[in-house]
């Protein structure tokens, strides 16, 4: 395993339904990128990721508002790959609670997905903000993101951080998993519209045919007066 930093990220926004996550998810192998692992863990399934998406659509279609406090386990970010050869856990075993634990040991980058909320900002209103945290602002969860960094700094054995000798991903193993993701959603969905103070707004959203007949009765969508273009 190398060390690597990464800069920049590739973001792909879209809402689906659960059942098209699973089927876009349906041969990959589910990843905990976030957190520590108890000692032997491998993967974990994909049904687990996608089962709680589910619970997590089922809330949104019903036009609850999330609350941080009891939704957390619902907006948790997970990763996805097709192979996990080059994703193996391992590194800086410790003691916690009385077992012993470990960190990723990756030797690059998976696939991540992670849900996204919207934001209205104050003031020009006629734009939605994406690029704002589900821990700040849960209750305006609508959707899901496909991330994958852009650049990459392998530090071998002997090198020295430069922070500057930055490589493209591209060439790597796990972008084509980001890649082969994103043909995926793309293929059954279409860009996503909505009108914020009557005026009509072109997203970087994503939606398949079937999430646009809920995504209305969402609750960010009902608080904040965006109407969804069908």
């Amino acid at each position: 395993m190398y060390k690597y930093y990464t800069s920049g990220w590739e973001r792909y926004l879209f809402i689906v339904t659960p059942a098209e996550l699973e089927s876009i998810l349906s041969d990959m192998h589910g990843l905990i990128v976030n957190t520590h692992v108890p000692e032997g863990y491998i993967e974990t399934p994909i049904q687990e990721f996608t089962e709680n998406y589910r619970v997590l659509y089922e809330k949104l279609a019903a036009g609850i508002r999330l609350e941080w406090k009891e939704d957390w386990r619902l907006l948790r970010a997970f990763g996805a790959a097709s192979s996990l050869e080059k994703h193996r856990y391992g590194y800086h075993s410790h003691f916690y609670e009385g077992k012993r634990y470990v960190y990723r040991g990756f030797d690059e980058p998976c696939a991540i997905i992670q849900q996204f909320p919207l934001f209205v900002p104050q003031g020009g209103r006629e734009k939605l903000v994406t690029n704002t945290s589900v821990t700040q602002f849960p209750e305006s969860t609508v959707g899901l993101e496909l991330l994958y960094p852009k650049r990459i700094q392998f530090v071998r054995p002997g090198e020295e951080v430069t922070y500057i000798m930055y490589e493209t991903t591209q060439s790597l193993d796990s972008y084509q998993d980001y890649t082969l993701l994103r043909d995926r959603i793309k293929k059954i969905t279409k860009p996503f519209r909505v009108i914020v103070e009557g005026k009509e707004v072109r997203t970087r959203i994503r939606i398949s045919p079937e999430a646009l007949k809920d995504v209305d009765k969402f609750y960010f969508f009902k608080a904040n007066n965006v109407t969804v273009i069908k």
